[in-house]
This record gives C-alpha cells, sequence and structure tokens, in this order.
C-alpha cells in the first residue's frame, strides 16, 4: 500500500514592481534552494492561499520527476499569478502530499489517483479552483492513501497538519 504524507504548508514569495504582482522563475528557483527536500520529491502538490486561520487551495497538479520540475513551470506560475492578481487577500502557500520514498520506480498510477481525488475535493472546498481536468471523479483505492488523511489506519493520531488538511479539503 502506497501511503503519502502531508507537508506543513509552505510560503510562494510574490515578485512585485510597480506594474503588479506576479510569480517568476526566479521566485520558483528560490522557493527549492530554501526547500531542497522536496526538489526530487513525487507526489501532488496544491498552489493555495492562507486567509485569516484558514488555507484554500487554488491549483492541484501532481509530478511524477520531481516536484523541481513541475511546480513552477511556465503555465503553473501563470496560474498562480491570476490567482495573485485575482484573489488579492492572502498569502500564497504550496502544499506536498509526497510519495514515499522506497526502492525502484514511483507508483504513478496512485500518484495520478491522488491527483483525481484532490481535485474533486478541492473543487468541492473551493468552486474557483483553476483545475478544469478531473473534476468529476474520486476514484476510491483501497492500496493507497494520505497518513493521518485518508484511508489510512494508523496506530498514531493525526498531526495538526493532517486535522487543518483534512478541513480545508472537506474531508
Amino acid at each position: 500500500m502506497t501511503i503519502f504524507t502531508v507537508t506543513e504548508p509552505f510560503g510562494v514569495d510574490i515578485f512585485r514592481n510597480d506594474r503588479g504582482r506576479l510569480i517568476r522563475k526566479e521566485e520558483g528557483k528560490k522557493f527549492f534552494k530554501n526547500h531542497r527536500k522536496h526538489k526530487e520529491s513525487t507526489g501532488c502538490y496544491l498552489f493555495c492561499k492562507r486567509v485569516g486561520g484558514g488555507i484554500l487551495p487554488y491549483y492541484i497538479g501532481k509530478s511524477t520527476t520531481g516536484f523541481e520540475n513541475e511546480v513552477f513551470n511556465s503555465d503553473n506560475r501563470e496560474k498562480y499569478s491570476q490567482v495573485v492578481v485575482e484573489y488579492g487577500i492572502g498569502t500564497p502557500v504550496l502544499i506536498f502530499v509526497v510519495h514515499p520514498v522506497k526502492p525502484g520506480l514511483n507508483n504513478n498510477g496512485h500518484i495520478k489517483e491522488l491527483e483525481n481525488f484532490l481535485i474533486y475535493y478541492g473543487k468541492k472546498a473551493n468552486p474557483r479552483l483553476l483545475n478544469v481536468q478531473n473534476i468529476g471523479s474520486a476514484k476510491i483505492n483501497d492500496n493507497w492513501g494520505i497518513k493521518g488523511v485518508h484511508n489510512c489506519k494508523n496506530a498514531h493520531a493525526p498531526k495538526n497538519i493532517e486535522i487543518k488538511f483534512r478541513k480545508m479539503m472537506g474531508l
């Protein structure tokens, strides 16, 4: 069984000038310079905004080759910048749902199922979620889970971040 883990939210820097605010390639490089641990990790990522005491997802994606290769690509930076401009209040953050490091290949099928699951619940949590694909399905599979969040019979009590993640996603 593949057990994914949820990270704390990590702040994302914004470039500001007299023309506005956006997230450039440089902010992406700086992010992974500060969060080296997750450069080569795989799984799903959620671009969110922290507003008040809560967090709201705005875009959900997956990476099977390493978060550094996917999270701040040009298409995603455009989406993140749109969120920063159109929904100005709040602090942009990234949350990773990380595939376990095991010998051999990633289970890309489980990562895809996880992405569909997160998009389905993310759209319910925030109808303004930017994802347009895979919004109508959440295949529940007993072969994967998210530690402390979903389909995971843990001996430990859920951590605070796992509880907040469940609340954010409406699980």
